[in-house]
């Protein structure tokens, strides 16, 4: 999978999580809780990476050109501006989704969301992230000197999301109203899963010693099962956990659908530019190609300014006089 693939499936997963199941549930827990305390803050953050966004796809554009003109990939300059692309793609998902919930219950007979102990988002991309690391292990070679890195790599991404499952079953099994026979399984639950990774981490010195990945995709398995159990258990638990979801009126909806829907067609033009992006990586480039690509940034560029426009709409107080005005007319023919 190339890195252009692999961005395409990291934004239509946020977007399936956040997107996709209504915006009723309430702003995110953890250290960036305060990001999404008030309407005013994610629109203000929504609209600068929508900008953020819009520049970066222009930067993967002329990436591509030059690389093509010259035949060759800096690979890191290549990482660097992809990964832009992509972190920009997901906080503006991530903005749009909770202005979205906060627009749709400031109308009149709306309520809010009842806060759960659990963020059912931050663990499904903890088990996401897990999974793409590891699979770096299947995919192309890796030269002897890069072993070393692949494995750090790895290891640290591993260790670092296998802590946000520990946390979570931790926090789960210190509430109130979770029975003590639940507390006691999500302890044991927090437990294997600790184990598992221990195992995998550990196997990943036969990859620094014998060159070979079997040992630990081996060992990855009872890993991510650990991971997909832990998932399934606290969904199973319900409000107790999750929390409720907001009842919003017919206007709140309304204006929630619509946030969401166009946040979806940004989605959707990111993904078929990240997918036209890596069919140019291919030795057969078709003319076509970099016209399908100017075609799917300019949806891009339409769907932002759009977003942009009804978010501003939606400013609890005056909007700041934020122009964004069509970059359409900016994009230049690539030959």
């Amino acid at each position: 999978m190339s890195i252009y693939e692999e961005s395409a499936l990291e934004i239509q997963l946020t977007a399936e999580l956040l997107l996709l199941r209504g915006g009723k549930r309430a702003e995110l827990l953890g250290p960036v809780a305060s990001v999404f305390s008030s309407l005013s803050r994610c629109l203000d953050s929504a609209i600068a990476n929508s900008k953020t966004l819009l520049i970066s796809i222009q930067s993967v554009l002329d990436f591509l050109r030059s690389s093509h003109v010259s035949g060759s990939y800096n690979k890191r300059e290549q990482a660097r501006i992809v990964d832009l692309l992509t972190s920009s793609a997901i906080y503006l998902i991530e903005h749009s989704a909770h202005a979205a919930y906060h627009v749709g219950v400031r109308s009149s007979g709306s309520k809010r969301a009842v806060m759960g102990v659990i963020d059912l988002y931050r663990i499904s991309k903890a088990r996401y992230l897990v999974n793409r690391c590891i699979r770096q292990l299947t995919e192309g070679e890796t030269s002897e000197d890069g072993v070393g890195i692949l494995a750090t790599g790895i290891s640290r991404c591993v260790a670092e999301n296998v802590c946000v499952f520990v946390r979570t079953c931790s926090r789960a099994a210190e509430h109130e109203l979770v029975p003590s026979n639940k507390r006691e399984q999500l302890g044991l639950l927090a437990q294997s899963i600790q184990a598992c990774s221990a195992s995998f981490l550990t196997s990943l010195k036969s990859l620094c010693s014998e060159k070979d990945g079997h040992i630990c995709i081996l060992f990855s398995r009872p890993l991510l099962a650990a991971l997909d159990t832990c998932i399934d258990y606290l969904v199973e638990a319900g409000d107790v956990l999750l929390g409720q979801p907001a009842q919003l009126s017919a206007e709140g909806q309304n204006i929630q659908l619509k946030i969401l829907g166009i946040a979806m067609s940004v989605v959707s033009g990111c993904a078929k530019f990240l997918s036209t992006a890596a069919k140019l990586e291919s030795k057969e480039v078709k003319d076509n190609r970099w016209h399908q690509l100017l075609k799917c940034q300019i949806a891009v560029t339409d769907s932002s300014n759009m977003l942009t426009s009804l978010l501003q709409d939606q400013a609890p107080s005056p909007a700041k006089n934020i122009q964004h005005k069509s970059q359409n007319s900016q994009i230049k023919a690539l030959y």
